[in-house]
Formats: C-alpha cells, sequence, structure tokens
C-alpha cells in the first residue's frame, strides 16, 4: 500500500533513483514516498455508462467506489445498482484474473515502468516524429523539474500517477482530473483529429485561472518556467496513464486477438503520441471556406473569427437570435440537455464515471472560462469527455449579422448569466426565464 509522508525532507525519501541535487523544494511539501509509479487498480470507464444515475453519488463515495465496494454494507447501495450492469462492458475490472491474467498485468506494468521511468526519473518513448520531444517540450531535464513542481502544487489532488485519487480527492466534488485516459475537457484542438488532447496552451489556461466552480486553483504567480516545466510533466503523466490504459482495456477486450503486453504498451504510447502531437501542430478552423487564416494563430489553435457584435444593442440581438438556436432541435438544441436553462438537473455519467448534468446557464460561472473566445471554443469543439457535442457546423452557417450563429450562442449564454441582460431579453424580445 502507498504510504503518504507529510512534511517529509527529500533526503529522508527512501527512493531507488534521487532528484537531481540542485532541485529547489519546500520541506513541508507534501511528498509520496515511492520509488515507482503505482500500477494501475481501479476500473477502467471505456465508455461513458449508458445508464441513468439515480442520484448524486454520496458525499465521499464516487459511483465506481461504489460499485468496487459491492452490496453488502455498501454506503451508496443506489449507485451500486446503477452501475452493475455496466460491469464488463462500459467498466472494466483489471483485477479480475478471469478477465485479465495475473502474468499479462505484470508485463503491463514492467512494460509502461520501462516505457516511462519513475516519479523521480520519468521519461518517455522515441515519438513517431524526431522532433516529437521538443514540440512538447518532453527532454528529460524539463521532465524532472516538472515532476518537482507537480509535487509541489499538484499532487495533493491529482496523485502520484495523476489519477485524480491524491489524499485531498475524497472530498472533493468535482473530483480532480484524472489524466490516464488521456481525456481533457477543455481544449481548443481538433476534437476529431487529436481525439481530445489539449495544446499546451490549454493547460496553460487551466492552470494560471483555475476552473471556476471546482476545487481546481488558480495559479497566478507560478513562474513561466514552472509552468511551462509541469504542463511538460502532466502530458508525461498522461502518456504513461493512457498507454496503461488502452493497453490493459485491449487485453481485456480482445483476448486472444491482442499481441503480447508489452506490444500493445508501445502501440498505445505511439498513438497517444501521435494525437498530442496532432493537437499542437494541426490546424484548426472552422469550415468556412471564406475565413481567411490568421498567420499569426498558435499551430493548432482554433482561429476563432472577430466578434461581429460591436455594441451592447448589437449583442443583445445577437443574443435573442442565439436564443432561437438554443431551443430550436433543427438548430443548436441546447435546451434538450440544459433543460430550464440547465436548472432542470439531467444528471448523466461523465468519461471518468463522475456523475455530472449540464451547466446551470442563469449561475453566470463557466468552468472552461467565461471570455466570449473561452466560450466559442467551448461550443465549436465541445466538451466531449462529459457529452456536449461539437457544433462546428454553424460555424459554416452565417446568420443574420454575417458571421457564423456560434457568435449569437455566445452572447445568448453570456446574457443567460446575467440579471440585467435577462430582464432586457424579456422586456425587448419577450424571452421568458420562468
Amino acid at each position: 500500500m502507498r504510504r503518504i509522508c507529510w512534511f517529509v525532507l527529500i533526503a529522508a525519501v527512501g527512493c531507488e533513483s534521487t532528484p537531481p541535487s540542485d532541485f529547489a523544494f519546500e520541506p513541508t511539501a507534501l511528498v509520496e514516498s515511492v520509488s515507482v509509479y503505482p500500477a494501475r487498480t481501479d476500473w477502467l470507464v471505456v465508455q461513458p455508462p449508458a445508464t441513468v444515475p439515480p442520484s448524486w453519488n454520496r458525499y465521499g463515495i464516487p459511483p465506481l467506489k461504489s460499485l468496487m465496494l459491492g452490496p453488502v454494507n455498501n454506503p451508496d447501495p443506489k449507485q451500486f445498482e446503477a452501475l452493475k450492469s455496466e460491469l464488463g462492458k462500459s467498466i472494466l475490472n483489471p483485477n479480475d484474473s478471469q478477465q485479465l491474467p495475473l502474468s499479462d498485468r505484470n508485463q503491463v506494468t514492467a512494460a509502461v515502468a520501462q516505457l516511462f521511468g519513475t516519479p523521480w526519473a520519468p521519461q518517455v518513448p522515441d515519438p513517431p516524429q524526431a522532433d516529437g520531444r521538443e514540440i512538447l517540450k518532453l527532454d528529460p531535464s524539463t521532465l524532472q523539474h516538472g515532476a518537482v513542481v507537480y509535487r509541489q502544487w499538484c499532487v495533493s489532488c491529482h496523485g502520484i500517477a495523476g489519477g485524480g485519487d491524491g489524499p485531498a480527492a475524497a472530498t472533493l466534488s468535482p473530483p480532480p482530473r484524472d489524466f490516464r485516459s488521456g481525456q481533457f475537457k477543455f481544449i481548443s484542438s481538433s476534437p476529431v483529429q487529436a481525439a481530445g488532447k489539449p495544446r499546451r496552451a490549454d493547460l496553460a489556461r487551466t492552470i494560471r485561472l483555475g476552473l471556476d466552480g471546482s476545487a481546481m486553483p488558480a495559479f497566478p504567480t507560478l513562474s513561466d518556467s514552472d509552468l511551462n516545466n509541469v504542463i511538460s510533466y502532466v502530458i508525461h503523466l498522461s502518456l504513461r496513464g493512457e498507454s496503461e490504459f488502452q493497453a490493459l482495456k485491449r487485453l481485456i477486450v480482445a483476448f486472444e486477438d491482442a499481441d503480447p503486453p508489452a506490444t500493445e504498451v508501445a502501440a498505445a504510447a505511439r498513438k497517444a503520441w501521435k494525437q498530442w502531437l496532432d493537437a499542437e501542430s494541426l490546424p484548426m478552423l472552422p469550415p468556412s471556406t471564406s475565413m481567411p487564416v490568421d498567420e499569426s494563430a498558435p499551430p493548432a489553435s482554433l482561429n476563432i473569427p472577430p466578434d461581429p457584435a460591436q455594441t451592447d444593442a448589437d449583442r443583445l440581438a445577437s443574443a435573442a437570435r442565439g436564443y432561437r438556436l438554443f431551443v430550436d432541435k433543427n438548430g443548436a438544441g441546447c435546451a434538450s440537455c440544459h433543460v430550464n436553462f440547465g436548472r432542470t438537473p439531467q444528471l448523466k455519467y461523465d468519461a471518468w464515471g463522475n456523475v455530472i448534468q449540464p451547466r446551470n446557464l442563469l449561475l453566470g460561472l463557466y468552468r472552461g472560462g467565461r471570455r466570449p473566445s473561452d466560450l466559442y471554443a467551448r461550443i465549436y469543439a465541445g466538451i466531449t469527455a462529459s457529452g456536449m457535442p461539437s457544433h462546428r457546423q454553424l460555424a459554416d452557417q452565417p446568420g443574420e449579422s454575417g458571421a457564423d450563429k456560434i457568435w449569437d450562442l455566445v452572447h445568448f449564454v453570456l446574457a443567460a448569466g446575467q440579471p440585467a441582460k435577462r430582464a432586457a431579453l424579456r422586456e425587448q424580445y419577450g424571452i421568458a426565464w420562468d
């Protein structure tokens, strides 16, 4: 069992390898005295469970934990009953020797360790293109420094292997992000080509500004060097975790058709590498052929067209058009999930098996950011890990303003969170909020 050591000096940690001697480290920082990454023992959510959650899970008992506890003396029997039919379908148990022989599990663990190193000496396997390490800044020195920053600021919530299972995680709702499936929510890269991987800039935005309405704090005073280093380490944890995840999944699901465990790990690593590189390198433009390419935009960024609304009256009129898209099933159809503007709970499971519900827009609280460009990116790319679809097709449908219809939805979402704007929309356009 892993031991959590509070207020432990680096010199007191018995590890097989030690951090470089020039690393600065606060003696009061939280450190886990482990010399290797722990093998994955929690269950694998291979797709969001189709079952409708019966209620919010009990405090401190995530749905998967309830399922793992079984039916006897379970503190949240409703969640157990809801999810038990998903076991073996959308949820896999890597600890079941009938599904996965222990020898295969051990070989996966050994292959992952060989490719990705240890918490004190993190590394990544060779990328599918020669300059991959330079593009994503995954050289050994950057990763080692990033590992120290991660242990200083992130490990208490996100855990030593990035599983969202640190010692502080049990009391947090929503749980800290689990990096190991390679899925992220707030991205500006192609949700198709990059398979939901964020760009480094997306991770920087989350770390710098935090996620409103969650336990993810902002780190505005983190130095640029530490920020870049810890971003690299998070990518390392995600590459490592997804390689393990996909190999275990393949060995359980494919049975005799699967390759040897080490081969499956290596194949999963190559695939994840390519997706991260695609996220950072591939251009992602709205599909309109008439839109000029912004040569100053960072590679792979969402090339957001200028906001056409320049005055308050323009923005209010745009919001009224956005409302019609919001409620129209043939438009964006947002009201089918955001029932009563999100006030009526529509509980579902996300890609990690957590209970979630669509955002209550009247609160004006948006975890991915409230800047118009943030909301444009969320609507365009979707939030696939939570089930929110992409509406990129609207970018090729000019609205009444001549700009794409996503801007109308952005203005509506912003107005919905402001009482004064809601009142104006009610008075001038007859929009009822009750």
